[in-house]
């Protein structure tokens, strides 16, 4: 985080300052996906936000065997 972050923060629509360093950093190195226990705080951000528990079932779920192919 840099002095440009924290600008970039101070000028979010979100009202809690932390919330919208994590944000701006996210966006700025290209994060997929913010995980938290309190997805409120992001949901003005433009980058996807997961509980920790939606991220254990999306890892399940992707690390699940494939069925076979039909014949």
């Amino acid at each position: 985080v840099n002095h440009g972050t924290l600008q970039d923060a101070d000028s979010q629509s979100g009202a809690d300052f932390e919330d919208n360093v994590i944000i701006v950093a996210a966006v700025a190195e290209r994060m997929d996906v913010l995980v938290t226990r309190d997805p409120t705080g992001f949901s003005h951000g433009p980058v996807e936000v997961l509980s920790p528990a939606d991220l254990l079932a999306r890892l399940a779920s992707a690390a699940a065997p494939s069925p076979p192919p039909n014949p």
